[in-house]
């Protein structure tokens, strides 16, 4: 069952969006790892979080969780985020690894009490649109909800499918989903109430690296409502499953890349 202890419309009063940008660039970012458009680590970070500028508005702040980024690169997303506006902040975290990347962004949202944060991990090129679209569908929905910006290919094989009740928004459909990566966006009700889920999440990224969302943060979409969009408003930069449909991501990377070079 859905939780309903959530008010009806309380989301229509959300004004800002606080949006933490976990990343990390290696000092040696090569080509490999079957990145999907022969993308280096440092391109992907890089285009990724020129696509979060190109789709925020002026209701959004990024904070910038950056793990021992190589010094020119510190530099380079520094005056990113400066050439898009002073109200936007880069905090170089003490701890390394993605566990630790992860306790500091949960503890952030929750120690500055933000209504709204969207998690976002190094890894998603972002829509023009994503942002927009997100916060608009949030403020509009019925009850409280999570939302996850990527719609994944492999939730459409015939021979496993995905269950799903879908919505409709003002410029897509929405579709439930009972699995997110470390990237989605939630209200403050949503991190305190599940806190124990999400530094479980974290605790377990520090022992090893990687997966651990079906013990700890899958748990919470039983009881809460994620949905994510269709059609994709990001896509994974990821091996697999391929990037969503519908959306022509070459085109969108290939001029971001072209805008950070």
């Amino acid at each position: 069952m859905f939780n309903t202890d959530a008010k009806k419309n309380q989301n229509n009063n959300i004004t800002h969006l606080n949006i933490i940008f976990r990343c990390c660039i290696p000092v040696h970012s090569v080509r490999g790892g079957n990145r999907p458009f022969d993308a280096t680590k440092r391109e992907v970070v890089l285009c990724c979080l020129e696509s979060l500028l190109h789709s925020i508005t002026d209701d959004c702040t990024i904070h910038i969780l950056d793990d021992h980024s190589e010094k020119s690169d510190v530099e380079k997303m520094k005056g990113m985020l400066l050439k898009n506006s002073k109200r936007h902040q880069f905090i170089a975290l003490k701890d390394t690894g993605n566990g630790e990347s992860l306790d500091a962004c949960f503890q952030l949202a929750r120690d500055k009490d933000f209504e709204l944060t969207y998690f976002c991990e190094d890894d998603y090129l972002h829509s023009p649109e994503a942002i927009t679209s997100m916060l608009t569908f949030y403020r509009g929905f019925h009850q409280d909800c999570i939302i996850h910006p990527t719609d994944y290919i492999d939730r459409y094989l015939r021979d496993k499918p995905y269950d799903s009740l879908i919505y409709l928004g003002s410029d897509r459909h929405w579709r439930t989903i009972k699995h997110t990566t470390g990237t989605f966006m939630i209200s403050q009700r949503v991190l305190k109430k599940y806190w124990k889920l999400y530094m479980a999440f974290a605790q377990s990224n520090k022992k090893v690296s990687g997966g651990h969302e079906d013990e700890t943060i899958n748990k919470i979409y039983q009881k809460e409502i994620c949905l994510s969009p269709i059609p994709s408003l990001a896509a994974h930069f990821s091996p697999f499953p391929e990037m969503p449909h519908f959306v022509d991501w070459k085109s969108l990377y290939l001029k971001l890349k072209k805008g950070i070079e």
